[in-house]
């Protein structure tokens, strides 16, 4: 078990991580979170495989990266309470939470 002080220097280190990966790929991220609100509009819902399909077919492979795992840590997107088998066969099946547009009152 850690410490208090090593549990906080980790979450400073994953806070400066999130803003160093999505500041190198502020594009990449944009357009990823646009391909997932809009798919959110469309479905009711997305996962991540979703929004990776579509990105891909857009611009390739080679531009998905790590930076992709910040797509839903956004006021735009909260967490439907569901899960989906991944839809991507390298993934084994392995389930994927479903992401919702949060309601703006």
């Amino acid at each position: 078990m850690l410490s208090a002080g090593a549990m906080e220097g980790q979450r400073r280190k994953r806070r400066v991580l999130s803003k160093h990966e999505a500041e190198m790929n502020r594009s990449a991220l944009f357009l990823a979170r646009s391909i997932a609100e809009d798919i959110a509009q469309r479905d009711g819902g997305v996962t991540a495989d979703q929004v990776r399909i579509e990105f891909v077919k857009r611009c390739g492979e080679e531009s998905w990266g790590p930076w992709a795992g910040i797509i839903f840590r956004d006021p735009r997107f909260e967490t439907s309470g569901g899960f989906r088998a991944s839809a991507i066969p390298e993934h084994h099946g392995c389930m994927l939470r479903v992401w919702r547009l949060a309601c703006t009152s």
